[in-house]
């Protein structure tokens, strides 16, 4: 048997924040009004209610000064759309993966069994879903979605564990209820009731609307696996010209008229592996991967489909995984749902300029990265 492990909660005013971030993290996050901290929290989303103000002091620690530029890099399928084309799953199956993805599992090595942990039943102080608060859990410890239970994830709901959760699943789904006068490009059916939903998780505009209207210094950069690049750029699009409701007066000099689709892939040169991008229809762009970093940081927008293949036929290790390439002087950030707290097992390979090249950092150091220039939502 698994059982979740429960946190406590506070009294305090409700404030929102990713369940995966690390206490490196909230150290070093900008005060909770930001709808930077509004991204990070709700991306996904996943709510932890009644987390004290006092957990928002100001933004990733590497960011030295508010105009430093950002260079974001988004992950699309369970981190921008409630979907997973990639992976083959719905809308309702990717709500059940969110919300098991931050369940804290306990399983015993040795029978798959558990102690009994404290639970809200056990104890009235432990009101909140025993959602996932760290990067790094301690030995034997895992989410419910990595654990022996997994295939039970997709009905998850009418399991004897899932049962608490019906709320929880409730307020994500009403939260992604999308206003009636938003556009089809940004907007999409419910599967069960047809009720029109958020294609794109709103808290991803109102970080876009924010820096904007802060002038802050900003690329945005599409990262994915799946097909789905064209849909996700129509949305962009159709949110630039001022289509999405609460955001009509959104303007950023023109961010996504120029947004167009890239192909990458991890080729083999005479200088070693290096990731080179392409058009769609198969003409090369760039000859190295130094002349990809350039080419993606001159970028105000991007859309990359990444190498999926060479990524999984090579177990999933990260220096095949999607790149990203830290540069000096500015805040480059990834948001994805697949970073794990393994050196061997990530969707993200973070690039340093090392020995005249950029080079994978390895997996270990990569590790510290997180929080850093690496988001899991």
């Amino acid at each position: 048997m698994i059982t979740p492990s429960y946190h406590p909660t506070t009294s305090e005013p409700c404030h929102f924040i990713h369940p995966c971030n690390t206490p490196k993290v909230l150290s070093s996050l900008p005060p909770s009004s930001s709808p930077l901290v509004s991204f990070l929290s709700l991306s996904l989303p996943l709510f932890l209610p009644s987390l004290p103000t006092s957990y928002f002091p100001p933004l990733l620690s590497h960011i030295k000064q508010y105009r430093t530029p950002l260079t974001l890099h988004f992950d699309v399928n369970e981190t921008l759309i409630l979907s997973d084309s990639a992976g083959g799953d719905t809308y309702t199956d990717t709500i059940n993966k969110i919300i098991t993805k931050a369940i804290e599992v306990e399983v015993d090595p040795a029978t798959s069994s558990t102690s009994i942990l404290p639970s809200p039943s056990s104890n009235p102080d432990l009101t909140s879903p025993p959602i996932i608060q760290s990067f790094l859990l301690p030995p034997n410890h895992t989410t419910y979605y990595r654990s022996p239970l997994k295939p039970t994830v997709p009905n998850f709901l009418s399991t004897p564990l899932g049962e608490p959760f019906k709320g929880l699943h409730q307020s994500l789904e009403s939260l992604m209820v999308a206003p009636p006068s938003t556009p089809s490009s940004l907007s999409r059916p419910h599967p069960s009731n047809g009720s029109q939903t958020h294609y794109i998780l709103p808290s991803f505009f109102r970080l876009l609307s924010h820096l904007s209207k802060t002038r802050r210094p900003h690329s945005v950069i599409i990262r994915t696996f799946g097909d789905d690049v064209d849909e996700i750029i129509s949305a962009l699009k159709s949110f630039g010209s001022g289509s999405m409701p609460g955001h009509e007066d959104y303007s950023c000099g023109g961010i996504f008229d120029d947004l167009t689709q890239v192909i990458g892939r991890h080729v083999a040169t005479p200088r070693g592996r290096e990731f080179i991008l392409f058009d769609t229809g198969g003409g090369r762009i760039t000859r190295t991967e130094e002349e990809t970093a350039e080419y993606v940081h001159a970028k105000r927008s991007l859309a990359v489909t990444d190498d999926y293949e060479t990524w999984s036929k090579n177990g999933c290790r990260p220096e095949f995984g999607k790149p990203v390439w830290v540069r000096e002087g500015v805040g480059t950030v990834f948001f994805d749902d697949n970073i794990h707290p393994s050196p061997t097992d990530s969707i993200v390979s973070v690039r340093r300029w090392r020995g005249g090249g950029w080079r994978f950092v390895g997996g270990e150091e990569q590790m510290t990265e997180e929080g850093r220039t690496l988001v899991r939502v």
